[in-house]
Parts: C-alpha cells; structure tokens; sequence
C-alpha cells in the first residue's frame, strides 16, 4: 500500500526518436508469461502488449503511455510538464526522477534544472495489486543511462512554490 517512492538517475542524450521511459509493469503478467510472450518484456510493455497492464514516463517532455489489460491499443498523455532537455544535445546533465506507488495510485515527480523536485497528476488510481518498476526503450537509438538509485518510505520533498504549476495534464 506504501507509501513507496522509487528514485532513478536518468540522462539521454544524441537519441532522435524520443527517450527511454520509467515506470510499472503489472507482476502477475510477468510470473505467468509464457515463453512466446517472455519475447514481450524485451520490447516496451507500456506501449505494446499482450492482455497486461503497464504505464511509463519519459521524464523529459512528460509523456506518459499506457496499456491497459483490456485494450490493445496505447494510450498517451501528456504531463503538464515543460521539456527539461533536449534528448538530441550531444550531452546533457543527468537529472533525478521517480515515481510514488501509494494506496494503489501512481504518480510521476522529476527534479528540474535547479535539482528540485515536482510532482505530476495521479496517472493511475487503480493500479494491479503487485507491479514492478521497469525502464521502458521503444525503438530507442542514442545514448541513456537509466540507474536505481534509491527506494524511499515517502515522496521527496518537493519546491513548495512552484509545484502547483506541474500539475494536470496539457492542453491540446
């Protein structure tokens, strides 16, 4: 139920088609996976799959995807986040990002470019009873490096000034 917080270091850099993504994977999809659809985890679950559910971010434009157990297609949405970095630079500063599984709902949070953090909306408040945090590649060419860094009893702390900004998603 938590709360649990699940911090990664991320950076991308020299990737022309979009960046890899964090998120959750539903866990009982994964233990009863058959070998034909083992073939699935190597591809990105958030946005092809086969019956189960998983959801994901890419942290620096907010893009969020999702597939639900019942659908077969993707669904999209977009954080109203600004774009922190541009994935294509030669190099980018690594930045910090994560997510809160508390009482089955799944919120987003990056740092910004000051290294504070900032929440998004609730993207799922019905999340499967056990998932399991992934990162996410979908047809990804470039540099990234996407590390664990730490699991938390609660979120971090987040700029009390600004964060009310970030929440939402953006208008079309």
């Amino acid at each position: 139920h938590g709360p649990w917080f699940v911090e990664f270091s991320y950076v991308a850099a020299k990737a022309p088609n979009g960046t890899p993504g964090i998120g959750v994977v539903d866990a009982a999809s994964l233990r009863t996976a058959s070998q034909e659809q083992a073939n699935l985890v190597l591809s990105d679950l958030s946005r092809r799959g086969n019956g189960h559910f998983a959801m994901s971010l890419s942290p620096y434009d907010g893009a969020v995807f999702a597939m639900w157990s019942q659908t077969e297609t993707c669904n999209r949405a977009q954080l109203n986040w600004e774009r922190l970095y541009d994935e294509q630079s030669e190099e980018n500063t690594p930045m910090h990002c994560g997510f809160l599984l508390e009482n089955r709902c799944l919120t987003f949070f990056r740092t910004d470019s000051k290294g504070r953090w900032h929440s998004g909306e609730t993207v799922c408040k019905d999340l499967p009873t056990h998932v399991t945090p992934c990162m996410f590649m979908y047809s990804y060419v470039g540099y990234t490096d996407v590390g664990f860094e730490r699991l938390w009893s609660s979120p971090p702390e987040i700029c009390p000034d600004c964060d009310t900004a970030f929440h939402g998603f953006a208008q079309a």
